[in-house]
């Protein structure tokens, strides 16, 4: 007689290794139990055009109970023991937890930032290029990341989910290239906390980064020595400055850019969170002698949802 947990599985190892079928015949007859839990809960749910079947809580039980057995003698098939099956359970319960927990605070609708970034053929688009922008609703940004090097692009925040910031996104773009800009980028950002921003170091996209802006008042003088500071901390800042944000005719705005891809967004034992990275930077900011008092202003820390064109900060901005 089977009286516990550990004589199911048990009798359940001593079923799959009697079972003749081979590893893609289980895998394809645990499909078929899934179909049968699935037209087990259509109906039981009212799904349309399946009520002309009656099926009761214990119906569906038994079909959980069915796609149980095959998928635990898949396993078994494979010379998997007891001990091996449990570790992998608690350790995809950590990961349903932590996934549950981050759905929990992500819940939508969330802020995303949209920069669509084109290619100006000479200095004169600009004027234009900002009145297209204006029309569309949105806000132009014009950087000087080094000598030479400009990167112009938009800039629009919208509260929605992932699919409504797709849809503008798309919207925005197919403006501009119908307005004869040429788009060389489109990017989404979004809050560290989205469900997509990784837990752990295993769930990190490489698609996808953390990026802290940092803006700080400078003249050229305090610009030079920051520069300085940056290589001699070895933070990995790189710096850009908006033509727009002039604010008298010595000092103008300053953003330090932080990315990372691979420090994630929780604190783990093992290496510090993005977030931490960036307590630390800002607090060798605000004593450095090289700065004026109150030069730091505020800083932004965003998670770079989707990026279709990654490489086009290759030669500014280094990932840590």
């Amino acid at each position: 007689m089977i009286n516990t947990y550990g004589d199911v599985l048990g009798t359940i190892k001593q079923l799959s290794i009697v079972d003749e079928k081979s590893l893609t015949q289980k895998a394809l007859k645990l499909g078929e139990e899934f179909g049968e839990l699935a037209k087990a809960v259509l109906p039981y749910e009212n799904g349309f055009a399946t009520t002309h079947r009656f099926v009761t809580s214990t119906k569906i039980l038994e079909e959980v109970a069915d796609t149980i057995l095959c998928a635990l003698s898949i396993a078994y098939d494979l010379g998997f023991s007891d001990e091996d099956l449990r570790d992998m359970m608690v350790e995809k319960c950590i990961k349903w937890n932590k996934l549950q927990q981050a759905n929990i605070k992500g819940r939508f609708p969330l802020p995303f930032e949209i920069h669509i970034t084109v290619k100006l053929l000479n200095v004169e688009q600009v004027d234009r290029f900002k009145t297209v922008c204006n029309t569309i609703g949105v806000k132009p940004i014009v950087l000087d990341l080094k000598a030479g090097v400009q990167d112009v692009m938009t800039s629009s925040v919208i509260m929605s989910d992932n699919k409504g910031a797709y849809e503008e996104m798309c919207r925005i773009s197919a403006l501009l290239t119908n307005s004869g800009f040429l788009v060389i980028r489109e990017k989404i950002e979004t809050v560290p906390w989205h469900p997509a921003a990784p837990l752990v170091s295993t769930d990190v996209n490489p698609n996808q980064y953390f990026e802290c802006h940092i803006n700080i008042v400078v003249n050229d003088a305090e610009r030079a020595k920051l520069i300085t500071w940056n290589e001699n901390f070895k933070i990995g800042g790189h710096f850009s400055k908006n033509v727009f944000k002039r604010i008298n005719d010595e000092d103008y705005v300053q953003m330090v850019t932080l990315r990372s891809s691979t420090i994630t967004n929780i604190d783990v034992t093992t290496a510090p969170t993005f977030i931490q990275y960036i307590n630390v930077v800002l607090d060798q900011l605000n004593t450095t002698s090289d700065l004026r008092e109150g030069a730091v202003l505020k800083h932004t820390i965003e998670y770079a949802i989707y990026d279709t064109n990654i490489a086009h900060d290759t030669s500014w901005v280094t990932t840590i």
